[in-house]
């Protein structure tokens, strides 16, 4: 798991879009698409529940917001 993937989650958990997140960090869909992916094979688990209105947490996923949102507050 790498800072970017964590930026990138928070942004999406924060937007509630996949498609937001991307245009605010300047990336692609796909690219916030796959960073998402991987981080969710990584930790063996699904972070948001994809919806036709943009995503939205799950239980896991909030677990690491709140995560991210340290490790991040000390990274910076």
């Amino acid at each position: 798991m790498e800072s970017l993937d964590l930026r990138i989650f928070k942004e999406v958990a924060y937007t509630q879009s996949i498609s937001k997140a991307a245009k605010n960090m300047g990336y692609v869909q796909s690219n916030i698409t796959a960073h998402i992916k991987k981080l969710e094979s990584t930790l063996n688990t699904t972070l948001f529940i994809r919806h036709s209105h943009g995503v939205s947490l799950t239980k896991d996923g909030e677990a690491l917001l709140v995560q991210a949102e340290q490790i991040l507050s000390l990274m910076d």
